[in-house]
């Protein structure tokens, strides 16, 4: 059963996402977060997929609030690894791409996972691949403390620019 989600769905979601995603790390408080601070003006509407009360599919889409068009728009479907096939990815994904056609959406650009089915999933519905990222990680209990750092080079927690982030800025700018 598909039905619009709600901030309250957020520790479910996470978990889905999780479950999901092991490139990661997704939190209840980041979930409940996004959604949130979603700006009215975006647009962005959220579906769930319940089998027997277990959530088993999520979606979402709305106008790309980063865009210069505000035709330009976002969408992603969700399905537990352990529901695919079942039709809940192709049933969240009527929802989304209606509400999509009815907030003036023009372009959409999903983002998903690079393996062969979902690949599948999003070239069935028109998408085609134009860019590609990849994610390393590492246990940080596995790797030695870092040396020290060099002369005049001071590393710092981002928390410390949080009343002024323009020194993070000014930096990032200085290395690209």
């Amino acid at each position: 059963m598909i039905s619009p989600a709600s901030i309250d769905d957020a520790p479910r979601v996470a978990a889905l996402l999780g479950s999901t995603y092991d490139d990661r790390l997704i939190t209840v408080a980041g979930v409940r977060h996004r959604q949130a601070s979603i700006r009215p003006e975006d647009r962005v509407g959220a579906w769930r997929a319940e089998r027997d009360g277990e959530l088993v599919g999520w979606a979402i889409g709305g106008l790309d609030a980063f865009a210069s068009e505000r035709t330009a728009a976002f969408a992603g479907v969700v399905v537990h690894p352990d529901h695919r096939r079942e039709g809940i990815g192709s049933a969240l994904w009527e929802v989304v791409t209606a509400h999509l056609d009815e907030i003036g959406a023009r372009r959409v650009v999903a983002h998903s996972r690079a393996d062969a089915d979902t690949k599948a999933f999003a070239a069935g519905r028109g998408f085609t691949l134009e860019a590609t990222e990849t994610a390393s990680a590492v246990d940080p209990r596995t790797i030695q403390p870092p040396a020290a750092a060099p002369e005049g080079i001071e590393i710092a927690p981002m928390s410390r620019f949080v009343d002024d982030p323009e020194p993070v800025f000014v930096a990032d700018h200085a290395n690209a």
